[in-house]
């Protein structure tokens, strides 16, 4: 009785290590870039995504100030990207930097490798 129940256990075992997606998404950004200038945030970087789209949107602390855009890229190569955006008045009186978020999704919609970016709007 004891070896069944060991055998059964060691089955459910392998059989939820088995359950792994073998095309699991992917998402790289190097060589990130942020200038600001005159209340203009301009950001560039490379990224590597397994889809073609990647995502962003800027927030800052729990508020979003820019909501989610989609930028259409090559897949599974190493593509310039380029974000432009305008920081309100409303931005310069909180205490907390803005930061855009950079990111791809999963083939169920899931927000994959998140990349928060601070702005310095200080200088």
């Amino acid at each position: 009785m004891k070896y069944f129940l060991l055998i059964c256990c060691m089955a459910i075992l392998l059989v939820g290590c088995n359950n792994v997606d073998e095309e699991a998404a992917t998402f790289e950004l190097r060589n990130v870039d942020v200038n600001v200038d005159n209340k203009k945030v301009h950001v560039t970087a490379e990224a590597n995504v397994s889809g073609s789209e990647i995502y962003y949107r800027m927030e800052q602390g729990e508020e979003v100030l820019k909501e989610e855009q989609k930028v259409e890229v090559d897949k599974d190569t190493w593509v310039d990207i380029e974000i432009k955006s305008i920081i309100t008045e409303r931005v310069g009186k909180s205490e907390e930097p803005p930061v855009i978020v950079i990111y791809s999704k999963d083939g169920k919609g899931k927000m994959l490798n998140p990349n928060y970016i601070p702005i310095d709007i200080q200088s």
